[in-house]
């Protein structure tokens, strides 16, 4: 066999998902791929569904076919979980004519799903969402640094980690007792531009009448004007 079509049923209220699996043999823990279903699985809980083989099939093209088939006549019955209208074997999404309404609808269902939780339901549900990811790999377990990567790294943290780097402090401090009482540095600076002294840049550029320091230091690089500091 090559798959084998599925109904899954919430059994507070009746609400159904058909879909296939591409599989020879049953699958009792596959609910389905259906976002809205697995939304409402983690409302209700696994208990709570309960899953059936409709039928079996020998081909993708039949597997296909028949699961169109039966979201058709279940549709006339049923209020189901299924958003489209089968026969895409996974992705219901990325290629169908109606992916705009699809999306719209996913959209709606899920906000509408979200909205039904309590306030104790949502704070359990995020709870567990924080839970899943604890112990999980974060893609650099196996990984292994060179000797020089690992220096690197360890200078690094020393640079950044400078309010507790001794040697930092007493640089920053005899840096600092230097200059009580007198400025950091000079807030301007006299320069030569075109052989001309000027008490600052900013005094250079009003006297050759440029507005933008952009453009000031765009003629510098033409070579249209030198400076020389003071």
């Amino acid at each position: 066999m090559y798959g084998y079509i599925y109904k899954t049923t919430n059994l507070i209220n009746q609400r159904s998902y058909v879909g296939q699996k591409k599989s020879a043999n049953f699958c009792p823990t596959y609910y389905g791929s259906g976002v809205i279903l697995n939304d409402a699985i983690k409302k209700y809980g696994k208990e709570n569904f309960k899953i059936e083989i409709l039928c079996w099939a020998e081909s993708k093209k039949e597997l296909d076919m028949l699961e169109i088939e039966y979201i058709k006549k279940s549709k006339l019955v049923e209020n189901l979980y299924n958003i489209t209208d089968g026969g895409t074997g996974g992705d219901t999404t990325s290629n169908h004519p109606n992916k705009e309404l699809i999306t719209k609808k996913r959209s709606a269902g899920i906000k509408q799903w979200h909205s039904s939780l309590t306030t104790e339901q949502k704070t359990l549900r995020n709870q567990k969402i924080q839970n899943s990811k604890k112990g999980k790999s974060n893609g650099h377990e196996g990984l292994t640094q060179t000797a020089e990567t690992i220096e690197k790294i360890r200078k690094s943290n020393i640079e950044f980690d400078r309010a507790n780097n001794p040697a930092w402090k007493k640089s920053h401090g005899e840096a600092m007792a230097k200059r009580v009482g007198k400025p950091l540095i000079k807030k301007y600076k006299p320069v030569i531009i075109n052989n001309i002294e000027y008490p600052s840049i900013k005094d250079a550029m009003i006297a050759l009448g440029i507005k933008h320091r952009a453009t000031f230091y765009d003629k510098i690089h033409r070579n249209i004007i030198t400076i020389k500091y003071i």
